[in-house]
Protein backbone atom coordinates (compact mmCIF):
# COMPACT_ATOMS: atom_id res chain seq x y z
CA UNK A 1 0.00 0.00 0.00
CA UNK A 2 1.44 2.97 -0.85
CA UNK A 3 0.92 5.85 1.63
CA UNK A 4 -1.39 8.57 0.64
CA UNK A 5 0.47 11.76 1.32
CA UNK A 6 3.54 10.33 -0.44
CA UNK A 7 0.99 9.56 -3.59
CA UNK A 8 -0.93 12.58 -3.20
CA UNK A 9 1.71 14.67 -2.97
CA UNK A 10 3.47 13.93 -6.00
CA UNK A 11 0.22 13.97 -8.11
CA UNK A 12 -0.79 17.43 -6.33
CA UNK A 13 1.78 20.00 -6.32
CA UNK A 14 2.70 19.71 -2.12
CA UNK A 15 6.56 19.72 -2.97
CA UNK A 16 8.88 21.88 -0.42
CA UNK A 17 12.29 22.08 0.22
CA UNK A 18 12.67 20.80 3.36
CA UNK A 19 6.80 14.53 14.69
CA UNK A 20 11.04 14.17 10.19
CA UNK A 21 11.01 13.14 9.41
CA UNK A 22 8.84 11.32 7.77
CA UNK A 23 6.71 11.42 6.76
CA UNK A 24 5.94 15.07 5.62
CA UNK A 25 9.11 15.15 3.68
CA UNK A 26 -3.24 19.84 1.94
CA UNK A 27 -8.07 21.96 2.07
CA UNK A 28 -11.69 22.30 2.90
CA UNK A 29 -14.84 19.58 3.34
CA UNK A 30 -15.22 17.10 0.60
CA UNK A 31 -17.21 14.66 1.84
CA UNK A 32 -18.30 13.01 5.56
CA UNK A 33 -16.44 10.66 7.63
CA UNK A 34 -17.82 7.09 8.40
CA UNK A 35 -18.49 7.75 11.87
CA UNK A 36 -19.02 4.62 12.67
CA UNK A 37 -15.82 3.27 11.71
CA UNK A 38 -14.06 6.19 13.41
CA UNK A 39 -15.85 5.28 16.58
CA UNK A 40 -15.13 1.84 16.30
CA UNK A 41 -11.33 3.24 15.67
CA UNK A 42 -11.73 5.31 18.97
CA UNK A 43 -13.22 2.38 21.26
CA UNK A 44 -10.11 1.88 23.25
CA UNK A 45 -8.09 5.16 22.38
CA UNK A 46 -10.84 7.08 24.51
CA UNK A 47 -8.65 8.13 27.38
CA UNK A 48 -5.26 7.37 26.07
CA UNK A 49 -2.63 9.89 26.65
CA UNK A 50 0.53 8.07 25.88
CA UNK A 51 2.48 7.28 22.55
CA UNK A 52 0.27 5.62 19.98
CA UNK A 53 2.24 3.66 16.79
CA UNK A 54 0.64 3.04 13.63
CA UNK A 55 0.67 -0.93 12.36
CA UNK A 56 -1.02 -2.84 9.82
CA UNK A 57 -3.44 -5.92 10.15
CA UNK A 58 -4.73 -7.75 6.80
CA UNK A 59 -4.20 -3.97 4.97
CA UNK A 60 -5.95 -2.08 7.38
CA UNK A 61 -4.24 0.38 9.38
CA UNK A 62 -4.85 1.02 13.49
CA UNK A 63 -2.61 2.41 16.08
CA UNK A 64 -0.79 -0.02 18.96
CA UNK A 65 0.52 1.27 22.26
CA UNK A 66 4.38 0.78 23.83
CA UNK A 67 3.31 -2.42 25.16
CA UNK A 68 1.85 -3.70 21.60
CA UNK A 69 -1.46 -3.43 22.78
CA UNK A 70 -4.39 -2.65 20.08
CA UNK A 71 -5.51 1.00 20.77
CA UNK A 72 -7.32 2.03 18.05
CA UNK A 73 -8.82 -1.11 15.78
CA UNK A 74 -7.25 -1.29 12.22
CA UNK A 75 -10.12 0.23 9.67
CA UNK A 76 -7.90 2.72 7.85
CA UNK A 77 -6.36 2.49 4.58
CA UNK A 78 -3.83 5.09 5.92
CA UNK A 79 -2.99 6.28 9.16
CA UNK A 80 0.11 8.18 9.76
CA UNK A 81 2.44 8.94 12.92
CA UNK A 82 0.84 11.18 15.74
CA UNK A 83 2.59 14.71 15.68
CA UNK A 84 1.73 17.38 17.93
CA UNK A 85 -1.30 15.06 19.06
CA UNK A 86 -2.62 14.53 15.91
CA UNK A 87 -2.59 11.64 12.88
CA UNK A 88 -3.26 12.48 9.31
CA UNK A 89 -5.62 9.20 8.24
CA UNK A 90 -7.66 7.58 5.49
CA UNK A 91 -10.47 5.90 5.01
CA UNK A 92 -10.71 5.29 1.28
CA UNK A 93 -6.92 6.33 0.12
CA UNK A 94 -9.08 9.32 -1.80
CA UNK A 95 -9.35 11.84 0.77
CA UNK A 96 -7.45 12.57 4.66
CA UNK A 97 -8.56 13.91 7.58
CA UNK A 98 -6.49 14.37 11.12
CA UNK A 99 -7.76 12.01 14.49
CA UNK A 100 -6.74 12.66 17.68
CA UNK A 101 -6.05 10.28 20.61
CA UNK A 102 -9.27 9.46 21.44
CA UNK A 103 -9.73 8.51 17.31
CA UNK A 104 -12.25 11.31 16.42
CA UNK A 105 -12.00 13.24 13.57
CA UNK A 106 -10.48 16.30 15.72
CA UNK A 107 -11.53 19.11 13.12
CA UNK A 108 -14.65 17.45 11.51
CA UNK A 109 -13.11 18.44 7.66
CA UNK A 110 -11.63 16.37 5.27
CA UNK A 111 -8.97 17.63 2.78
CA UNK A 112 -7.62 16.32 -0.61
CA UNK A 113 -4.55 15.41 1.17
CA UNK A 114 -2.19 16.85 4.10
CA UNK A 115 1.15 16.50 6.07
CA UNK A 116 2.09 16.15 9.57
CA UNK A 117 1.83 18.85 12.21
CA UNK A 118 5.04 21.11 13.08
CA UNK A 119 5.16 24.68 14.84
CA UNK A 120 0.89 23.76 15.51
CA UNK A 121 0.71 23.98 11.56
CA UNK A 122 -0.04 21.44 9.09
CA UNK A 123 -0.10 22.19 5.44
CA UNK A 124 -3.18 21.09 3.69
CA UNK A 125 -4.18 20.59 0.14
CA UNK A 126 -8.09 21.79 -0.65
CA UNK A 127 -10.57 20.22 -3.77
CA UNK A 128 -9.17 23.33 -5.76
CA UNK A 129 -5.86 22.61 -5.04
CA UNK A 130 -4.99 25.23 -3.09
CA UNK A 131 -2.48 24.90 -0.68
CA UNK A 132 -3.88 26.12 3.01
CA UNK A 133 -2.53 26.25 6.64
CA UNK A 134 -4.38 24.16 9.14
CA UNK A 135 -4.00 25.03 13.37
CA UNK A 136 -4.27 22.67 15.95
CA UNK A 137 -7.67 24.52 16.37
CA UNK A 138 -8.67 23.87 13.62
CA UNK A 139 -8.71 27.10 11.59
CA UNK A 140 -7.74 27.29 7.91
CA UNK A 141 -5.09 30.06 6.63
CA UNK A 142 -5.11 31.09 3.13
CA UNK A 143 -1.89 31.45 1.57
CA UNK A 144 -0.48 33.53 -1.47
CA UNK A 145 -2.40 32.81 -4.96
CA UNK A 146 0.67 32.09 -6.32
CA UNK A 147 1.73 29.06 -4.05
CA UNK A 148 2.70 25.81 -5.29
CA UNK A 149 4.75 23.75 -2.96
CA UNK A 150 5.16 23.29 0.52
CA UNK A 151 5.89 21.00 3.09
CA UNK A 152 6.48 21.40 6.32
CA UNK A 153 7.16 24.54 8.96
CA UNK A 154 10.45 24.09 11.22
CA UNK A 155 11.19 26.90 13.56
CA UNK A 156 8.15 28.46 12.87
CA UNK A 157 8.57 29.52 9.19
CA UNK A 158 7.27 27.38 6.31
CA UNK A 159 9.97 26.65 2.97
CA UNK A 160 7.76 27.35 -0.01
CA UNK A 161 7.51 27.35 -4.01
CA UNK A 162 5.96 30.32 -6.01
CA UNK A 163 4.58 29.73 -9.42
CA UNK A 164 7.43 31.83 -10.73
CA UNK A 165 9.83 29.08 -9.57
CA UNK A 166 11.91 31.03 -6.74
CA UNK A 167 11.36 30.28 -2.93
CA UNK A 168 10.43 32.31 -0.18
CA UNK A 169 9.33 32.01 3.32
CA UNK A 170 6.01 32.14 5.17
CA UNK A 171 4.84 32.34 8.74
CA UNK A 172 2.60 30.62 11.10
CA UNK A 173 -0.53 33.15 9.67
CA UNK A 174 0.57 32.08 6.15
CA UNK A 175 1.50 35.44 5.25
CA UNK A 176 5.26 35.61 3.38
CA UNK A 177 8.04 37.11 5.63
CA UNK A 178 10.80 36.19 3.20
CA UNK A 179 10.32 37.61 -0.35
CA UNK A 180 10.41 34.37 -2.85
CA UNK A 181 13.81 35.63 -4.54
CA UNK A 182 15.41 32.57 -4.00
CA UNK A 183 16.63 30.13 -6.59
CA UNK A 184 17.20 27.26 -3.70
CA UNK A 185 15.83 26.97 -0.11
CA UNK A 186 15.72 24.81 2.56
CA UNK A 187 14.37 24.97 6.13
CA UNK A 188 15.50 27.12 8.96
CA UNK A 189 17.42 24.86 12.16
CA UNK A 190 18.83 26.59 14.60
CA UNK A 191 17.68 30.14 12.96
CA UNK A 192 19.58 29.91 9.33
CA UNK A 193 18.49 28.04 6.27
CA UNK A 194 20.43 27.33 3.35
CA UNK A 195 19.58 29.11 -0.03
CA UNK A 196 21.08 29.60 -3.76
CA UNK A 197 20.56 33.33 -4.54
CA UNK A 198 21.63 32.89 -8.48
CA UNK A 199 21.04 31.04 -11.24
CA UNK A 200 24.79 30.08 -11.66
CA UNK A 201 24.31 27.40 -8.81
CA UNK A 202 27.77 28.24 -7.16
CA UNK A 203 26.49 30.55 -4.47
CA UNK A 204 25.08 28.79 -1.50
CA UNK A 205 24.40 30.95 1.78
CA UNK A 206 23.18 30.90 5.01
CA UNK A 207 20.18 33.61 5.83
CA UNK A 208 18.93 34.44 9.21
CA UNK A 209 15.57 34.55 9.99
CA UNK A 210 14.71 38.18 8.29
CA UNK A 211 16.36 37.27 5.31
CA UNK A 212 19.50 38.95 5.68
CA UNK A 213 22.83 37.20 4.48
CA UNK A 214 24.50 35.66 7.69
CA UNK A 215 27.67 34.24 5.47
CA UNK A 216 28.44 32.85 2.11
CA UNK A 217 30.30 30.65 0.48
CA UNK A 218 31.60 29.57 -2.67
CA UNK A 219 29.77 26.23 -2.91
CA UNK A 220 27.53 25.08 -5.29
CA UNK A 221 23.92 24.53 -3.82
CA UNK A 222 22.76 21.88 -6.54
CA UNK A 223 25.23 19.78 -5.39
CA UNK A 224 23.75 17.92 -2.35
CA UNK A 225 27.11 16.89 -1.00
CA UNK A 226 27.72 21.06 -0.22
CA UNK A 227 24.43 21.80 1.32
CA UNK A 228 23.38 20.67 5.15
CA UNK A 229 21.81 21.71 7.87
CA UNK A 230 22.77 23.20 11.46
CA UNK A 231 22.67 20.38 14.45
CA UNK A 232 23.87 21.34 17.28
CA UNK A 233 25.49 24.03 16.19
CA UNK A 234 27.76 22.70 13.35
CA UNK A 235 26.95 21.99 9.59
CA UNK A 236 28.43 18.95 7.66
CA UNK A 237 30.80 21.44 4.99
CA UNK A 238 32.60 19.83 1.45
CA UNK A 239 35.48 21.94 -0.41
CA UNK A 240 35.62 19.62 -3.09
CA UNK A 241 38.08 17.20 -2.05
CA UNK A 242 36.67 15.55 2.17
CA UNK A 243 33.75 16.83 4.14
CA UNK A 244 34.66 18.70 8.07
CA UNK A 245 32.17 21.21 9.73
CA UNK A 246 31.37 24.55 9.97
CA UNK A 247 30.41 26.86 12.71
CA UNK A 248 27.10 29.44 12.62
CA UNK A 249 30.37 32.31 11.70
CA UNK A 250 31.38 29.70 8.54
CA UNK A 251 35.05 28.76 10.96
CA UNK A 252 35.91 25.00 10.10
CA UNK A 253 35.67 23.66 13.65
CA UNK A 254 36.54 20.08 12.33
CA UNK A 255 38.74 19.98 9.68
CA UNK A 256 37.70 18.39 5.84
CA UNK A 257 39.23 14.90 6.23
CA UNK A 258 36.11 12.49 5.86
CA UNK A 259 35.01 10.41 2.85
CA UNK A 260 31.32 11.29 3.53
CA UNK A 261 29.45 12.50 7.00
CA UNK A 262 26.03 13.18 8.69
CA UNK A 263 24.99 15.72 10.81
CA UNK A 264 25.75 15.77 14.69
CA UNK A 265 23.01 13.94 17.12
CA UNK A 266 22.70 13.54 20.73
CA UNK A 267 26.31 15.19 21.00
CA UNK A 268 27.73 12.36 18.10
CA UNK A 269 28.19 12.52 14.22
CA UNK A 270 28.67 9.22 11.69
CA UNK A 271 31.88 9.89 9.58
CA UNK A 272 33.31 7.65 6.98
CA UNK A 273 37.22 6.69 6.79
CA UNK A 274 38.78 4.42 4.52
CA UNK A 275 35.75 3.24 3.36
CA UNK A 276 33.94 2.51 6.74
CA UNK A 277 31.72 4.45 9.20
CA UNK A 278 32.40 5.51 12.66
CA UNK A 279 31.11 8.46 14.99
CA UNK A 280 33.09 11.24 16.28
CA UNK A 281 32.37 14.36 18.88
CA UNK A 282 31.56 18.35 18.46
CA UNK A 283 35.46 18.38 18.49
CA UNK A 284 36.35 15.72 16.36
CA UNK A 285 37.43 13.13 18.30
CA UNK A 286 36.47 9.90 17.23
CA UNK A 287 35.03 8.11 20.21
CA UNK A 288 33.40 4.81 18.53
CA UNK A 289 35.79 3.25 15.52
CA UNK A 290 35.30 3.27 11.84
CA UNK A 291 34.13 -0.46 11.63
CA UNK A 292 30.70 -0.31 10.21
CA UNK A 293 29.55 -0.93 6.30
CA UNK A 294 27.28 1.71 7.03
CA UNK A 295 25.61 3.93 9.98
CA UNK A 296 22.86 6.23 11.13
CA UNK A 297 22.75 9.30 13.19
CA UNK A 298 21.89 8.27 16.95
CA UNK A 299 17.60 8.88 18.14
CA UNK A 300 17.04 8.14 21.21
CA UNK A 301 20.05 6.87 22.37
CA UNK A 302 20.60 4.02 19.90
CA UNK A 303 22.16 4.26 16.40
CA UNK A 304 21.48 1.79 13.17
CA UNK A 305 24.52 0.06 11.89
CA UNK A 306 24.96 -2.02 9.07
CA UNK A 307 27.36 -5.05 8.29
CA UNK A 308 27.45 -6.69 4.61
CA UNK A 309 26.75 -10.62 4.89
CA UNK A 310 28.70 -11.68 2.42
CA UNK A 311 27.31 -14.44 1.37
CA UNK A 312 25.03 -12.18 -0.79
CA UNK A 313 26.42 -8.61 -0.28
CA UNK A 314 23.09 -7.59 1.78
CA UNK A 315 23.68 -5.40 4.52
CA UNK A 316 22.40 -6.16 7.72
CA UNK A 317 21.25 -4.13 10.25
CA UNK A 318 22.02 -4.21 13.98
CA UNK A 319 21.77 -1.24 16.56
CA UNK A 320 24.93 0.52 18.99
CA UNK A 321 24.43 2.76 21.95
CA UNK A 322 26.84 6.14 22.30
CA UNK A 323 29.46 3.75 23.80
CA UNK A 324 29.87 1.88 20.92
CA UNK A 325 28.48 -1.16 22.24
CA UNK A 326 26.10 -3.75 20.10
CA UNK A 327 22.98 -3.69 22.15
CA UNK A 328 20.74 -5.52 19.26
CA UNK A 329 22.23 -7.77 17.00
CA UNK A 330 22.37 -7.36 13.18
CA UNK A 331 19.10 -9.19 12.64
CA UNK A 332 17.26 -6.16 10.80
CA UNK A 333 17.06 -5.89 6.84
CA UNK A 334 16.78 -2.94 4.87
CA UNK A 335 13.25 -1.77 3.41
CA UNK A 336 12.89 -1.61 -0.10
CA UNK A 337 9.50 -1.85 -0.35
CA UNK A 338 7.12 0.32 2.45
CA UNK A 339 3.80 -1.75 0.98
CA UNK A 340 3.76 -4.31 3.31
CA UNK A 341 4.02 -2.08 6.27
CA UNK A 342 5.17 1.50 6.73
CA UNK A 343 8.73 2.91 5.39
CA UNK A 344 10.88 1.40 7.92
CA UNK A 345 13.24 3.97 8.93
CA UNK A 346 15.20 2.40 12.01
CA UNK A 347 15.47 5.21 13.97
CA UNK A 348 14.28 4.79 17.92
CA UNK A 349 11.54 7.39 18.22
CA UNK A 350 9.12 7.33 21.52
CA UNK A 351 10.92 4.32 23.01
CA UNK A 352 10.03 2.09 20.00
CA UNK A 353 11.91 1.14 16.54
CA UNK A 354 10.40 0.37 13.49
CA UNK A 355 12.35 -2.70 11.65
CA UNK A 356 12.18 -5.04 9.25
CA UNK A 357 13.32 -9.07 10.29
CA UNK A 358 16.21 -10.06 7.82
CA UNK A 359 15.77 -14.06 8.20
CA UNK A 360 11.56 -13.76 8.41
CA UNK A 361 10.84 -10.52 6.52
CA UNK A 362 8.52 -9.37 9.31
CA UNK A 363 7.55 -5.72 9.68
CA UNK A 364 7.09 -4.46 13.32
CA UNK A 365 8.42 -3.01 16.21
CA UNK A 366 11.30 -3.81 18.95
CA UNK A 367 11.98 -1.61 22.07
CA UNK A 368 15.87 -1.03 23.09
CA UNK A 369 16.36 -4.46 24.53
CA UNK A 370 15.97 -5.49 21.30
CA UNK A 371 12.43 -7.46 22.26
CA UNK A 372 9.91 -7.60 19.60
CA UNK A 373 6.68 -5.47 20.69
CA UNK A 374 4.75 -6.03 17.36
CA UNK A 375 4.79 -7.99 14.37
CA UNK A 376 2.71 -7.70 11.44
CA UNK A 377 0.07 -9.95 10.46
Amino acid sequence: MKRIIVFLVCLSMIMCVGCNNTSKKEEQVNGEVDSQQTEAAATEAAEFQGELYPIMVNGKMGYINANGEMMMEPVYAYAGEFCEGFAAVSMDDKSLFYINKKGENAFGTTFVSGNDFACGRAVVLNDAGKLQILDTEGNIMDTPEDLVYAVQYSEGFLCARFESGLYGFLDTEGKVVIDPTLEYARDFHEGVAAVGTTKDKIDLSYINTDGTVCFETELEYNNYMCVHDFSEGLACSYNGKAFGYISHSNEVIIDYQYESVKPFSEGLAAVMINGKWGFINTQGELIIDAIYDEADSFSEGLAAVRKKNTANQDYQIGFINTQGELVIDYLYDEDYNSDAFLQVNNAKKNGLIQVKSYEDKWYGYINDAGEVIYKAE
